[in-house]
């Protein structure tokens, strides 16, 4: 299972510091497996260690960010992200993750910007092929295809956002999971309902596309837009 990996990982990486010290790869990669199995104070100080060999390493601080997250310091968690971006700001993953501790701390307008690079960070296709991304802009006349990206329990999360969606063009289509097909259906008559990709003769009667977890960065930009009627 998941954890006996992390221990095997972890058993790995001291004998690898073992034979060859000092080592800041091995450090920061021992650091980062015992943050992933939920020992974050054994983790930090073999991230320091790594950092005090690679004071530029921006793996490390990201790491050194992720314990300090599962500790309960979003503050910290939110520093080290931040110091680690600014060595990489390609690294798809921090933004990611960066993203997720500013929700936790109630910064939505900046939390859904780096929470969409997870698009990025996780591979997700854009299912709506060529199209344009959405910005937030009413279509007027226009079509918007939205897609789901992650499962049934986000989907249904998400999706009280699809009536507002569908208040910005004449033309809104929802592409979901098949067995959340009949219950969007009903709760949703103003929008097309999808239980499958969409081929291109499909995608040519929309203008742009977006994911339903990144519709959140136009539409709940403050906790009063997640009010009961939304």
């Amino acid at each position: 299972n998941r954890l006996e990996r992390h221990d095997e990982a972890i058993e790995a990486f001291k004998r690898a510091i073992e034979i060859a010290p000092p080592n800041s790869r091995a450090l920061n990669n021992l650091g980062d497996s015992l943050t992933k199995s939920g020992r974050f104070e054994q983790s930090i100080p073999n991230i320091e260690k790594a950092l005090a060999l690679d004071p530029v390493y921006a793996e490390a601080k990201s790491n050194m960010g992720m314990a300090l997250w599962g500790l309960g310091d979003l503050e910290g968690a939110i520093k080290w992200l931040r110091d680690s971006i600014a060595l990489k700001a390609d690294l798809a993953p921090v933004h990611k993750n960066l993203g997720l501790v500013l929700l936790l701390k109630g910064d939505l307008n900046e939390s859904w910007i780096e929470y969409n690079y997870r698009l990025t960070a996780d591979g997700v296709p854009l299912r709506g092929g060529t199209l344009p991304i959405w910005r937030g802009q009413d279509l007027g006349e226009g079509g918007l295809f939205v897609f789901s990206e992650q499962g049934v329990g986000d989907e249904i999360l998400y999706a009280n956002m699809l009536g507002d969606l569908a208040a910005r063009a004449k033309r809104c289509a929802v592409q979901c999971s098949p067995r959340l097909a009949p219950l969007f259906k009903r709760a949703f008559p103003n929008v097309t309902v999808f239980d499958r990709d969409l081929n291109a003769d499909d995608l040519k009667t929309f203008d742009v596309q977006t994911s339903i977890a990144s519709a959140g960065e136009w539409l709940r930009t403050d906790f009063a837009s997640f009010s009961p009627h939304s």
